[in-house]
């Protein structure tokens, strides 16, 4: 057996550019499989963030020109609403003060009839007291003068 001695650490012989060529092989393979879909997945994936971007952006702009325009229509029916508002207090202020006098006509006019209610039953009331009173008093004057009178 022959012992051969080297201090490289790479010697260059058939070994060497067998395994350089198995390499480049695996390189290839491996760029063909593996590199090339995944830098095309990489690409189609930055494609489709950048048009999101796009999409984003467009709908951000749009719902700001939608909210300005709500705002405006805000505006627009807080108005609208404060001039209904507005009639409908004049309105009813109306309806209230016919009311109000309607309500003061019928309780004069409720008054007077139970003023004139309560006078007549004064009158009975009277009457019927004056006629006790005289019935009264004569029977009292029958018996303090132990007589009848006519």
């Amino acid at each position: 057996m022959e012992v051969i001695q080297t201090n490289a650490l790479i010697s260059i012989n058939a070994t060497f550019v067998v395994q350089l060529i198995s390499f480049l092989i695996f390189v290839a393979i491996m760029n063909r499989v593996m590199f090339r879909p995944l830098r095309t997945a990489m690409a189609q994936r930055k494609h489709r963030t950048r048009k999101l971007k796009a999409e984003i952006d467009a709908a951000g702009s749009e719902l700001t020109a939608i909210e300005a325009d709500l705002a405006e229509q805000k505006h627009q029916v807080r108005q609208e609403a404060h001039a209904v508002n507005s009639a409908m207090e004049t309105a009813v202020g109306k309806q209230i003060a016919e009311r109000f006098e309607e309500t003061r006509a019928k309780t004069a006019q409720m008054r007077r009839a139970a003023e004139q209610r309560i006078q007549g039953q004064l009158e009975t009331a009277r009457a019927q007291v004056e006629a006790e009173a005289r019935t009264l008093s004569t029977q009292i004057m029958q018996k303090v003068l132990q007589r009848r009178l006519s």
